[in-house]
Protein backbone atom coordinates (compact mmCIF):
# COMPACT_ATOMS: atom_id res chain seq x y z
CA UNK A 1 0.00 0.00 0.00
CA UNK A 2 1.25 3.52 -0.77
CA UNK A 3 2.38 5.51 2.24
CA UNK A 4 0.35 8.54 3.34
CA UNK A 5 2.07 11.83 2.75
CA UNK A 6 2.67 13.92 5.83
CA UNK A 7 1.68 17.54 5.89
CA UNK A 8 4.64 19.81 5.51
CA UNK A 9 5.24 21.94 8.58
CA UNK A 10 6.79 25.34 8.45
CA UNK A 11 9.92 25.53 10.55
CA UNK A 12 9.97 28.19 13.29
CA UNK A 13 13.14 30.00 14.25
CA UNK A 14 14.78 28.51 17.35
CA UNK A 15 13.61 30.15 20.58
CA UNK A 16 10.39 31.64 19.08
CA UNK A 17 6.81 30.58 19.70
CA UNK A 18 4.37 30.09 16.83
CA UNK A 19 2.36 33.26 16.20
CA UNK A 20 -1.42 33.09 16.03
CA UNK A 21 -3.00 33.84 12.62
CA UNK A 22 -3.20 37.56 11.96
CA UNK A 23 -6.73 39.13 11.63
CA UNK A 24 -7.26 42.36 9.77
CA UNK A 25 -8.40 45.16 12.03
CA UNK A 26 -11.06 46.37 9.55
CA UNK A 27 -12.39 43.01 8.42
CA UNK A 28 -16.02 43.20 7.13
CA UNK A 29 -18.76 41.90 9.49
CA UNK A 30 -20.37 38.57 8.69
CA UNK A 31 -23.21 38.34 6.10
CA UNK A 32 -25.83 37.57 8.77
CA UNK A 33 -25.34 41.10 10.11
CA UNK A 34 -26.28 42.62 6.72
CA UNK A 35 -29.36 40.39 6.42
CA UNK A 36 -30.50 41.43 9.89
CA UNK A 37 -29.95 45.12 9.11
CA UNK A 38 -31.87 44.86 5.82
CA UNK A 39 -34.78 43.05 7.46
CA UNK A 40 -34.99 45.67 10.20
CA UNK A 41 -35.04 48.49 7.63
CA UNK A 42 -37.82 46.82 5.58
CA UNK A 43 -40.00 46.28 8.66
CA UNK A 44 -39.47 49.87 9.80
CA UNK A 45 -40.44 51.23 6.37
CA UNK A 46 -43.53 49.01 6.23
CA UNK A 47 -44.70 50.20 9.65
CA UNK A 48 -44.14 53.82 8.69
CA UNK A 49 -46.07 53.40 5.43
CA UNK A 50 -48.96 51.73 7.26
CA UNK A 51 -49.08 54.56 9.79
CA UNK A 52 -49.14 57.15 7.01
CA UNK A 53 -51.97 55.37 5.18
CA UNK A 54 -54.17 54.60 8.16
CA UNK A 55 -53.63 57.66 10.32
CA UNK A 56 -55.85 58.06 13.35
CA UNK A 57 -58.63 55.50 13.79
CA UNK A 58 -62.23 56.68 13.64
CA UNK A 59 -63.80 57.74 16.89
CA UNK A 60 -66.41 55.03 16.53
CA UNK A 61 -65.19 51.45 16.40
CA UNK A 62 -67.63 50.44 13.66
CA UNK A 63 -67.40 52.62 10.57
CA UNK A 64 -70.22 52.41 8.03
CA UNK A 65 -69.48 49.64 5.53
CA UNK A 66 -68.67 50.68 2.01
CA UNK A 67 -67.46 54.17 2.91
CA UNK A 68 -64.11 55.73 2.07
CA UNK A 69 -61.69 57.02 4.68
CA UNK A 70 -60.88 60.70 4.66
CA UNK A 71 -58.69 63.02 6.70
CA UNK A 72 -60.98 66.04 6.94
CA UNK A 73 -64.43 66.46 8.52
CA UNK A 74 -67.27 65.59 6.08
CA UNK A 75 -68.63 68.44 4.02
CA UNK A 76 -72.19 68.70 2.70
CA UNK A 77 -72.93 70.00 -0.77
CA UNK A 78 -76.15 71.38 -2.20
CA UNK A 79 -74.97 71.44 -5.81
CA UNK A 80 -76.96 69.03 -8.01
CA UNK A 81 -75.02 66.83 -10.45
CA UNK A 82 -77.94 65.82 -12.64
CA UNK A 83 -81.68 66.34 -12.46
CA UNK A 84 -83.83 63.24 -12.04
CA UNK A 85 -87.60 62.95 -12.17
CA UNK A 86 -89.61 61.56 -9.27
CA UNK A 87 -91.95 59.84 -11.72
CA UNK A 88 -89.04 57.85 -13.22
CA UNK A 89 -89.13 55.58 -10.17
CA UNK A 90 -92.88 54.87 -10.35
CA UNK A 91 -92.52 51.79 -12.54
CA UNK A 92 -89.36 50.46 -10.87
CA UNK A 93 -89.29 47.32 -8.73
CA UNK A 94 -90.16 48.42 -5.22
CA UNK A 95 -91.07 47.08 -1.79
CA UNK A 96 -93.59 48.88 0.36
CA UNK A 97 -96.78 50.82 -0.13
CA UNK A 98 -97.13 52.60 -3.50
CA UNK A 99 -98.47 55.58 -1.54
CA UNK A 100 -95.62 55.72 0.98
CA UNK A 101 -94.47 59.28 1.66
CA UNK A 102 -90.76 58.47 1.82
CA UNK A 103 -89.09 56.88 -1.20
CA UNK A 104 -85.66 55.33 -0.65
CA UNK A 105 -83.81 54.39 -3.84
CA UNK A 106 -80.93 51.95 -3.43
CA UNK A 107 -78.22 51.56 -6.08
CA UNK A 108 -76.64 48.15 -5.55
CA UNK A 109 -74.41 45.42 -6.95
CA UNK A 110 -75.22 41.77 -6.24
CA UNK A 111 -71.52 40.98 -5.69
CA UNK A 112 -71.04 43.82 -3.20
CA UNK A 113 -70.99 42.45 0.36
CA UNK A 114 -71.92 45.88 1.74
CA UNK A 115 -75.00 45.89 -0.49
CA UNK A 116 -75.94 42.55 0.98
CA UNK A 117 -75.71 44.03 4.48
CA UNK A 118 -77.69 47.11 3.42
CA UNK A 119 -80.43 44.94 1.91
CA UNK A 120 -80.94 43.22 5.25
CA UNK A 121 -81.00 46.58 7.06
CA UNK A 122 -83.61 48.03 4.69
CA UNK A 123 -85.83 45.00 5.16
CA UNK A 124 -85.77 45.58 8.91
CA UNK A 125 -86.24 49.32 8.42
CA UNK A 126 -89.46 48.83 6.47
CA UNK A 127 -90.93 46.57 9.14
CA UNK A 128 -90.71 49.37 11.69
CA UNK A 129 -91.34 52.19 9.17
CA UNK A 130 -94.27 51.27 6.89
CA UNK A 131 -94.26 54.75 5.40
CA UNK A 132 -91.02 53.97 3.52
CA UNK A 133 -90.97 52.51 0.00
CA UNK A 134 -87.66 50.96 -1.17
CA UNK A 135 -86.90 51.16 -4.89
CA UNK A 136 -84.13 49.03 -6.42
CA UNK A 137 -81.67 50.29 -9.02
CA UNK A 138 -78.84 48.26 -10.59
CA UNK A 139 -75.26 49.52 -10.31
CA UNK A 140 -72.83 46.75 -11.39
CA UNK A 141 -69.33 47.68 -10.24
CA UNK A 142 -66.41 47.29 -12.63
CA UNK A 143 -64.19 44.43 -11.57
CA UNK A 144 -67.08 42.26 -10.41
CA UNK A 145 -67.21 39.49 -13.00
CA UNK A 146 -70.78 38.30 -12.47
CA UNK A 147 -72.70 41.36 -11.24
CA UNK A 148 -73.93 42.44 -14.70
CA UNK A 149 -75.42 39.03 -15.53
CA UNK A 150 -76.81 38.69 -12.02
CA UNK A 151 -78.65 41.98 -12.49
CA UNK A 152 -80.00 40.78 -15.83
CA UNK A 153 -81.12 37.54 -14.14
CA UNK A 154 -83.14 39.57 -11.65
CA UNK A 155 -84.81 41.45 -14.50
CA UNK A 156 -85.55 38.23 -16.38
CA UNK A 157 -87.12 36.89 -13.19
CA UNK A 158 -89.17 40.05 -12.94
CA UNK A 159 -90.78 39.17 -16.27
CA UNK A 160 -92.34 36.23 -14.46
CA UNK A 161 -93.24 38.16 -11.32
CA UNK A 162 -90.29 36.92 -9.25
CA UNK A 163 -87.85 39.86 -9.17
CA UNK A 164 -87.61 40.08 -5.38
CA UNK A 165 -87.41 36.31 -4.97
CA UNK A 166 -84.38 36.27 -7.28
CA UNK A 167 -83.00 39.43 -5.64
CA UNK A 168 -83.00 37.75 -2.23
CA UNK A 169 -81.57 34.50 -3.56
CA UNK A 170 -78.70 36.29 -5.34
CA UNK A 171 -77.66 38.04 -2.15
CA UNK A 172 -77.97 34.80 -0.18
CA UNK A 173 -75.63 33.09 -2.68
CA UNK A 174 -73.38 36.05 -3.34
CA UNK A 175 -70.25 33.91 -3.72
CA UNK A 176 -71.76 31.79 -6.48
CA UNK A 177 -73.20 33.97 -9.25
CA UNK A 178 -71.85 32.18 -12.32
CA UNK A 179 -74.35 31.94 -15.22
CA UNK A 180 -74.85 28.22 -14.62
CA UNK A 181 -75.80 28.94 -11.01
CA UNK A 182 -78.24 31.68 -12.04
CA UNK A 183 -80.21 29.07 -13.97
CA UNK A 184 -80.33 26.81 -10.90
CA UNK A 185 -81.72 29.69 -8.85
CA UNK A 186 -84.37 30.29 -11.51
CA UNK A 187 -85.43 26.68 -11.18
CA UNK A 188 -85.45 26.96 -7.39
CA UNK A 189 -87.95 29.84 -7.40
CA UNK A 190 -90.18 28.07 -9.91
CA UNK A 191 -89.56 30.03 -13.11
CA UNK A 192 -90.28 28.84 -16.62
CA UNK A 193 -86.67 27.79 -17.36
CA UNK A 194 -86.90 27.91 -21.14
CA UNK A 195 -88.21 31.47 -20.99
CA UNK A 196 -85.68 32.51 -18.34
CA UNK A 197 -82.71 30.98 -20.18
CA UNK A 198 -83.72 32.61 -23.44
CA UNK A 199 -84.03 35.99 -21.74
CA UNK A 200 -80.69 35.70 -19.94
CA UNK A 201 -78.68 34.38 -22.90
CA UNK A 202 -80.06 36.99 -25.30
CA UNK A 203 -78.93 39.87 -23.11
CA UNK A 204 -82.43 41.33 -23.27
CA UNK A 205 -81.92 43.55 -20.21
CA UNK A 206 -78.26 44.40 -20.67
CA UNK A 207 -79.03 47.92 -21.86
CA UNK A 208 -81.56 48.55 -19.06
CA UNK A 209 -79.06 47.53 -16.38
CA UNK A 210 -76.36 49.70 -17.95
CA UNK A 211 -78.73 52.68 -18.21
CA UNK A 212 -79.58 52.50 -14.51
CA UNK A 213 -75.88 52.51 -13.63
CA UNK A 214 -75.34 55.47 -15.99
CA UNK A 215 -78.20 57.30 -14.26
CA UNK A 216 -76.45 56.76 -10.94
CA UNK A 217 -73.14 58.07 -12.23
CA UNK A 218 -74.81 61.22 -13.56
CA UNK A 219 -76.29 62.02 -10.18
CA UNK A 220 -72.92 61.57 -8.46
CA UNK A 221 -72.82 57.89 -7.48
CA UNK A 222 -69.39 56.28 -7.71
CA UNK A 223 -69.63 53.31 -5.33
CA UNK A 224 -72.12 50.94 -3.74
CA UNK A 225 -74.28 50.87 -1.79
CA UNK A 226 -75.64 54.32 -2.54
CA UNK A 227 -79.02 55.78 -1.64
CA UNK A 228 -81.30 58.64 -2.63
CA UNK A 229 -84.13 59.43 -0.25
CA UNK A 230 -86.89 61.85 -1.21
CA UNK A 231 -90.56 62.74 -0.85
CA UNK A 232 -92.84 63.78 -3.70
CA UNK A 233 -94.31 67.26 -3.85
CA UNK A 234 -93.37 70.88 -4.43
CA UNK A 235 -89.81 71.85 -3.59
CA UNK A 236 -89.56 72.62 0.11
CA UNK A 237 -86.48 74.59 1.26
CA UNK A 238 -87.38 73.86 4.89
CA UNK A 239 -87.24 70.11 4.20
CA UNK A 240 -83.89 70.49 2.44
CA UNK A 241 -82.56 72.34 5.46
CA UNK A 242 -83.74 69.54 7.76
CA UNK A 243 -82.17 66.92 5.48
CA UNK A 244 -78.84 68.72 5.67
CA UNK A 245 -79.19 68.99 9.43
CA UNK A 246 -79.79 65.25 9.77
CA UNK A 247 -77.01 64.51 7.29
CA UNK A 248 -74.59 66.53 9.40
CA UNK A 249 -75.78 64.75 12.54
CA UNK A 250 -75.11 61.32 11.01
CA UNK A 251 -71.82 62.35 9.36
CA UNK A 252 -70.45 63.75 12.61
CA UNK A 253 -70.45 60.23 14.04
CA UNK A 254 -67.86 59.17 11.46
CA UNK A 255 -65.36 62.05 11.33
CA UNK A 256 -62.78 60.07 9.34
CA UNK A 257 -65.15 58.53 6.79
CA UNK A 258 -66.72 60.00 3.68
CA UNK A 259 -70.47 59.38 3.49
CA UNK A 260 -70.85 61.59 0.41
CA UNK A 261 -74.02 63.23 1.73
CA UNK A 262 -75.41 65.94 -0.52
CA UNK A 263 -78.69 67.33 -1.78
CA UNK A 264 -79.68 66.31 -5.30
CA UNK A 265 -82.24 67.82 -7.63
CA UNK A 266 -85.30 65.71 -8.48
CA UNK A 267 -88.23 67.13 -10.43
CA UNK A 268 -91.43 66.60 -8.49
CA UNK A 269 -89.68 66.10 -5.15
CA UNK A 270 -89.92 68.25 -2.01
CA UNK A 271 -86.28 67.49 -1.27
CA UNK A 272 -83.77 64.68 -1.87
CA UNK A 273 -80.57 63.52 -0.20
CA UNK A 274 -77.82 61.30 -1.65
CA UNK A 275 -75.54 59.28 0.63
CA UNK A 276 -73.30 56.20 0.66
CA UNK A 277 -72.53 53.26 2.92
CA UNK A 278 -74.28 50.37 4.66
CA UNK A 279 -75.29 52.49 7.63
CA UNK A 280 -76.90 50.96 10.70
CA UNK A 281 -80.69 51.16 10.82
CA UNK A 282 -80.59 53.88 13.48
CA UNK A 283 -78.80 56.22 11.06
CA UNK A 284 -81.37 55.60 8.31
CA UNK A 285 -84.09 56.42 10.83
CA UNK A 286 -82.38 59.69 11.80
CA UNK A 287 -82.44 60.77 8.16
CA UNK A 288 -86.12 59.77 7.84
CA UNK A 289 -86.94 62.09 10.75
CA UNK A 290 -86.43 65.05 8.43
CA UNK A 291 -89.58 64.09 6.52
CA UNK A 292 -91.70 63.70 9.63
CA UNK A 293 -91.27 67.33 10.73
CA UNK A 294 -93.44 69.70 8.77
CA UNK A 295 -92.80 73.40 8.73
CA UNK A 296 -95.22 75.22 11.06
Amino acid sequence: MPKKRKKRQTAQPVGQKAKPPIQAKNAPPPRAFFFFLAAFAIIALALFAAWMMVGKPPEKSDAPNGTKAKDEPPTLSTAPHYQLSASSFDSAYARGSPNAEIILVEYCDFECRFCQAASSTLSSLQKSNPNVKVVYRHYPVKGHSFSQKAAEAAECSGEQGKFWEMHDLLFENQNDLAPSSLKKYAEKIGLDLARFNSCLESGKYQELVSSQAAEGRKVGISATPAFIVFSKGTKDPALEARLLEKAQEVSSQYPTYELGMQLVSINGARGALLFFGALPQSDFEKIMEAFQKRAS
